[in-house]
Formats: structure tokens, sequence, C-alpha cells
């Protein structure tokens, strides 16, 4: 089965075309990065990457692939943004003590 983390972690790499820039922005090892892209290679059955020390290209596989994850990606990203909005406001919103109640 293929795990939507990997699909995003994916989608993350090729953006950048980096696996170290990837892995900063998602926060995860490049080895939990190079994990996922192997699962997924062998899971679909396809080489999605090409990787050497210098650079990483996309396969014709790969660049079907990430066609579609960018979706799943970009909604990551805004559930994340939501997410720390939230928590921002949380942090921000004035708190009442039982002393400022009206009576």
């Amino acid at each position: 089965m293929i795990k939507a983390n990997h699909l995003v972690y994916f989608a993350c790499i090729v953006k950048h075309r980096s696996f170290s820039a990837a892995a900063k922005e998602v926060r995860v090892s490049k080895s939990t990065l190079s994990r996922a892209v192997i699962d997924l290679e062998q899971a679909l059955r396809a080489s999605l990457l090409t990787r050497t020390s210098r650079r990483v290209d996309v396969t014709p596989a790969g660049e079907r692939l990430y066609a579609r994850c960018r979706a799943v990606y970009n909604a990551v990203l805004a559930a994340q943004k939501a997410l720390e909005n939230i928590e921002a406001e949380r942090n921000i919103a004035p708190t009442r003590s039982p002393g400022n109640q009206c009576r």
C-alpha cells in the first residue's frame, strides 16, 4: 500500500530537485526520504528518480506521478498552514481571569 506521506515526500523532492532541501522542508532525514522513494518505486514497479551525487532528475514515470501528487502536496501544505494559524490565534487570544468577569 502506498502511504500518503510518501507521495508528499516525493512531490517535495521533485519540487526542489534535492533530497537535502526536501528533508529540510518536511523535517525528516534524507534517509527517510530515500526509503519513501524506494518504497514508491517498488510499489509502482517503476523508476521515479535518477540520482547522482550532485542532482536528482525525474523519470517520465516520475513526472506522471508528480503531476498527480502535487494536489496531495498542496493540500498538506494548506492544512499545515491552517494549523499554524489556529495555533497562532490560540497563543495571542486574550484570556479572561475569573476576577475580570462582570457581576
